[in-house]
């Protein structure tokens, strides 16, 4: 994953609610995704391996974070399974297709949970984190990005 990318997931999670973490978790996998299709076009196998693994863990994060007090998430198991089950045979097979099959069945849940998240105004998870404000002052080609600390302390005495 480049290091733009990197920037821009961690600046978003800082400012997301709960929803707005699953959106991004998918997005992150299908980051990794596609980073692996490239890699396997490439013949680079330890890439490839790296990266389908890395989908493989947002799968996982996925499959941690459901609450099975709703019947939603009894249902979600099993798919988020099966896209696991699906990357570790692409590993095992070397076949980019069960990375593809894993993430367009990722891609029809993301599309639900895009739907979802728009009706969720709930606080933001981490509360002292930076606020960012963006589009202060503008330069040729580029959007800046302002960064308000706010509160001093925002660490271990917050």
């Amino acid at each position: 994953m480049e290091k733009e990318k990197i920037t821009e997931f961690t600046r978003r999670i800082s400012q997301c609610n709960r929803s707005g973490l699953t959106l991004i978790t998918y997005e992150i996998c299908f980051v990794h995704c596609a980073d692996a299709k490239k890699a396997y076009a490439q013949k680079e196998h330890e890439v490839f391996k790296k990266e389908v693994q890395k989908a493989s863990e947002c799968v996982n994060r996925l499959m941690e974070t459901l609450n099975f007090e709703y019947e939603i998430a009894k249902e979600l198991y099993p798919v988020y399974r099966f896209c696991r089950d699906e990357l570790a045979m692409a590993l095992v097979k070397n076949d980019i297709s069960r990375v593809e099959n894993a993430e367009k069945i990722l891609k029809n849940l993301y599309g639900a949970f895009e739907e979802v998240s728009k009706e969720d105004y709930s606080r933001p998870l981490m509360e002292n984190s930076e606020k960012v404000i963006a589009g202060m002052t503008y330069q040729k080609n580029n959007l800046t990005e302002n960064y308000e600390i706010g509160n001093e302390s925002r660490g271990f005495l917050a």
